[in-house]
């Protein structure tokens, strides 16, 4: 295997190309499904699932995606390797678009599981991948991550623009099928020429190895089958699994949703109990205060993809009349992720001088991040009054919502990211990245299930309610956030061992 040396005269690593390019279509078929899946569920003619079960089931599905990023990467990785890890995932997620793209229940269901199984292996390892890329430290690694980084957000543009359009203006399978096909070619560059320029320290073989050892060794075996006893027990019995699943769902979902949460407690419980100086403790209840703000961020955030996206579907005027074209609904929502990716250096800019000038530090930045998106629900709870029956709003409406929320990401999530990585010593630090995803993936589950008690209430009352109660929930965060600024920075300890 050719090993990349920092002394070549290159800007960064060529296997960082091949990394971006798996993790631009990836990210691709997961923003993609996440733009119009609530909308699939709501208006195909096999399902026309209300929108109360289709908000749960958004939610429920990607809780078990976040949790199970969080989980592989202590256990898939540990026993395939960082390489075959991205092969594996790759060809599950391929499998889940293409099942998905049958539109029929049996194998919608199929390609969710697919779709959480692939998810859950190829997350973490195109990341660590990307670390192996550089030495441990330097200036030229964070800018690798961050070519990563807008490798993710361009992925997630690109499905903004083709997948909602595909899905709405020539059919929902062939959106699906784009985003599976798309996925293959992807991880058949990473097989064909990823060997050559990534570097895994777990294995060291050559492309044909790499595909052959994924179903042949020992551990390979074990994995595979496991899997086809599963699909073959959800096969021979698919009319009970699908009948128990739909008219059974809101239990299972509550259960695999208290499983989550007890993998959350036993982690913090871990962490807790071991032994610890009184630095390591403090920052430990630091952690604790803010997993807590983490919930309830993301709580208000995901709303994109199942309430704005349902109000955005029956209330907002999608077509732009002066250029006489209509904009797919799921379209929409990659406005936020558009801002994002144009303002973070120009914010980086910003921050850093007003940081020096007002003395504002890491938890006035992630409290703003919580003022932007009170900001975007407030003119999310004004538009409720304002929006008279029978007249849909302009589209021009929600940009500077999707503008306080791709605001607020940028301030919050970075920012609270590295907050979270610093504080607990470096044998923990995995439990800290399970306990973060998890509690992502709790809160997408919550706002399925707080919706569904929302939506009783009467139509108009519900979006006052709705959107009134994100705006109250973020402005307290973030004035609570930002009033005990002191304590947190006490509690954080930076300038001590």
């Amino acid at each position: 295997m050719t090993s990349i040396s920092p002394e070549k005269k290159i800007s960064h690593p060529k296997g960082l190309s091949y990394l971006c390019f798996v993790e631009i279509w990836e990210r691709f078929g997961y923003y993609g499904v996440r733009f119009i899946l609530v909308l699939f569920l709501t208006q195909h003619h096999l399902f026309l699932w209300s929108d109360n079960s289709a908000s749960q089931f958004l939610g429920f599905l990607f809780m078990l995606l976040f949790s199970s990023s969080a989980l592989s990467a202590t256990i898939v990785n540990s026993y395939f390797g960082q390489r075959r890890s991205v092969i594996i995932g790759g060809f599950f997620q391929m499998l889940a678009y293409f099942c998905m793209a049958q539109l029929s229940p049996y194998p919608f269901l199929l390609g969710c599981s697919f779709m959480v199984l692939g998810t859950g292996i190829i997350k973490s390892s195109l990341t660590n991948l990307v670390g192996e890329l550089y030495p441990k430290a330097g200036q030229k690694q964070d800018q690798g991550y961050g070519i990563f980084y807008a490798a993710i957000n361009l992925g997630i543009c690109f499905t903004g623009l083709i997948t909602p359009y595909i899905a709405e203006k020539i059919g929902w399978c062939y959106a699906f099928y784009f985003m599976g096909f798309m996925m293959s070619i992807s991880v058949l560059s990473f097989v064909m020429y990823g060997q050559y320029y990534i570097t895994d320290p777990c294995d060291k073989w050559t492309s044909l190895a790499t595909v052959k050892a994924v179903f042949t060794n020992k551990s390979a075996k074990i994995f595979w089958s496991i899997i086809l006893f599963f699909i073959s027990i959800f096969t021979w019995k698919k009319d009970f699994f699908i009948d128990f699943i739909l008219n059974h769902n809101f239990i299972l979902m509550q259960l695999i949703a208290f499983i989550v949460l007890g993998i959350v407690f036993f982690h913090l419980n871990n962490m807790l109990t071991v032994s610890q100086t009184k630095i390591e403790k403090d920052r430990m209840q630091l952690f604790c205060i803010l997993i807590l703000s983490v919930f309830i961020f993301f709580f208000c955030f995901e709303q994109a993809a199942s309430s704005l996206n349902l109000y955005t579907e029956r209330y907002i005027d999608c077509t732009i009349h002066s250029l006489n074209k209509k904009v797919a609904v799921g379209s929409i929502q990659m406005l936020s992720f558009f801002f994002s990716l144009i303002l973070a250096y120009p914010c980086m800019v910003i921050w850093d001088k007003l940081s020096s000038r007002y003395n504002l530090n890491a938890f006035h930045q992630i409290a703003f991040g919580s003022f932007f998106l009170s900001c975007s629900f407030m003119l999310m709870f004004f538009l409720s009054f304002y929006r008279r029956e029978g007249i849909k709003l302009s589209l021009f409406w929600m940009i500077p919502v999707y503008f306080f929320q791709g605001l607020s990401e940028l301030m919050f999530y970075p920012t609270l990211l590295s907050i979270a990585n610093f504080l607990p010593r470096q044998e923990i630090s995995s439990k800290v990245m399970c306990i973060f995803f998890s509690l992502l993936g709790l809160s997408n589950h919550f706002i399925g299930l707080f919706f569904s008690y929302i939506e009783p209430l009467q139509s108009r009352f519900r979006e006052k309610s709705f959107f009134g109660i994100d705006f109250c929930l973020s402005l307290v965060l973030g004035i609570l956030l930002w009033l005990s600024n002191s304590y947190l920075c006490y509690k954080m300890h930076t300038n001590e061992e």
